[in-house]
């Protein structure tokens, strides 16, 4: 008695990643960027894999749609320093109503003004500027579907 393997093909791959989109198209990511150019890149990207992007320039815009989308907001990817405050602050208020809601920084600064940011050089949900696509959707799969830190 064998063991018979389905063997993949190129419509077999296709459909595994059809799967893999329909899964992510059940994720809001809530971008904030202030940098246009940035957040456009970053917003492609995510949609391109499934994700609904909301964007926003800074706080007050990012707090707009907290309190409109609230609950099914899973993701923050937020600049460390953005218009209106800090990332990290960002993050402690949108968790104090939605702790389930988890977070992503991105800074071009060095690890020595990050601490002054609030952000710990151990920090594992922070990508440094520039990231490329890959690397970028590699990291908001780990925090969406591993648990990656809050």
């Amino acid at each position: 008695m064998g063991v018979k393997l389905k063997r993949l093909n190129k419509y077999s791959t296709l459909n595994l990643r059809r799967n893999t989109k329909l899964a992510n198209s059940k994720r809001t990511i809530l971008l904030v960027e202030a940098d246009n150019l940035v957040r456009t890149y970053v917003a492609i990207v995510l949609e391109s894999e499934g994700y609904k992007v909301l964007e926003a320039v800074d706080i007050e815009e990012a707090m707009n749609h907290v309190r409109k989308y609230g609950i099914s907001i899973d993701l923050i990817i937020t600049n460390v320093i953005i218009p209106g405050g800090r990332g990290k602050d960002l993050i402690k208020r949108v968790q104090e109503k939605h702790p389930n809601v988890k977070a992503l920084y991105t800074t071009g600064r060095d690890d020595e003004s990050l601490l002054h940011y609030g952000i710990p050089e151990e920090e594992k949900n922070l990508l440094k500027k520039p990231f490329e696509p890959k690397v970028l959707l590699e990291k908001v799969k780990e925090i969406l579907y591993n648990g990656g830190n809050k």
